[in-house]
């Protein structure tokens, strides 16, 4: 089975994936510890992307249900950021 669209980002392999439920149309992936945000209408490139949002690899991020457009993300020892 192919994948309906590929995502291509320099910074390198993508470790987490979210998907911003209030409005639907952003998705966030992490690739070690910087966060690229894509616009699901246009995936050639990332909208924007925070680069250093950890100094590690990210374990797991999520959109809020409750704000548009706010994400949390974490690593290791309990680091947490919120964007």
């Amino acid at each position: 089975m192919e994948p309906a669209q590929r995502i291509f980002s320099a910074i390198g392999e993508v470790s987490q994936v979210c998907w911003e439920r209030i409005h639907g149309r952003t998705l966030a992936t992490s690739h070690l510890g910087n966060i690229c945000l894509w616009d699901l209408r246009r995936l050639n490139l990332p909208t924007q992307t925070i680069m250093r949002a950890h100094h590690a690899p990210i374990l797991a991020m999520d959109f809020s249900t409750l704000k548009a457009g706010g994400l949390v993300s974490s690593c290791h020892r309990n680091r947490v950021g919120k964007m």
